[in-house]
């Protein structure tokens, strides 16, 4: 929210790939997260803010999920989960 810069990618790196596919693998997550995770490490992110708890296994960065517990639920409410 503080954020000074955006960086926007076109294109994933291989690097950013293979470190990602490592991250997931570690952190016994989606290959999503981890890519999210990799490119978080690589921008030297401080806090990666979220609704998902899985990025608190990550090191490299803290972690601030946004909404409380019933928050949660009554997004997942919402989506029909």
């Amino acid at each position: 929210m503080e954020a000074k810069r955006i960086h926007w990618s076109s294109k994933m790196s291989e690097n950013i790939l293979r470190g990602g596919f490592s991250q997931a693998s570690k952190a016994n997550v989606g290959g999503w997260d981890g890519y999210y995770a990799q490119v978080a490490v690589d921008e030297e992110v401080n806090t990666v803010l979220t609704i998902d708890d899985d990025f608190e296994q990550f090191d490299g960065f803290a972690t601030e999920i946004i909404l409380s517990p019933d928050e949660f639920r009554e997004l997942n409410k919402f989506l029909g989960s």
